[in-house]
């Protein structure tokens, strides 16, 4: 899954921009969020810059999502700093992931290797 956001400046600026996306199950539980690192961007009044984000593999459950974007000028991830957001767009998004069997109904599929090797097995005392 890819999520883009454009932005527009609305003034000349050098811009710090942080990108913020969270993905909460329909229900309000917040499953994951992805912040972006800082840039200072340098713009133009009007010019536009696309932000993407690449997931990967999607490792969600099955379920109904909305998705929020936030680009802010400030977000400090210890919480010592207050937030200055520039917009925010509060679960505006929906998506649903359907295709998993019914025993995997986890709110996220996390990916990992299994192995089996022999082993010596210990005997028990008598």
């Amino acid at each position: 899954m890819t999520l883009q956001v454009e932005l527009t400046a609305t003034t000349d600026c050098e811009c710090p921009v942080t990108a913020n996306v969270a993905i909460y199950r329909r229900d309000g539980v917040k499953v994951t969020q992805l912040r972006s690192d800082n840039p200072v961007l340098s713009l133009e009044r009007g010019g536009k810059v696309l932000a993407r984000l690449d997931f990967g593999p999607l490792n969600l459950g099955n379920a109904h999502y909305v998705v929020s974007v936030g680009i802010y000028r400030v977000l400090d991830p210890m919480l010592q700093e207050e937030s200055q957001r520039y917009d925010l767009l509060d679960r505006s998004y929906e998506f649903r992931v359907d295709g998993h069997p019914p025993i995997f109904s986890s709110v996220f599929q996390h990916r990992g290797t299994w192995t089996f090797e022999k082993s010596k097995l210990l005997k028990k005392a008598a």
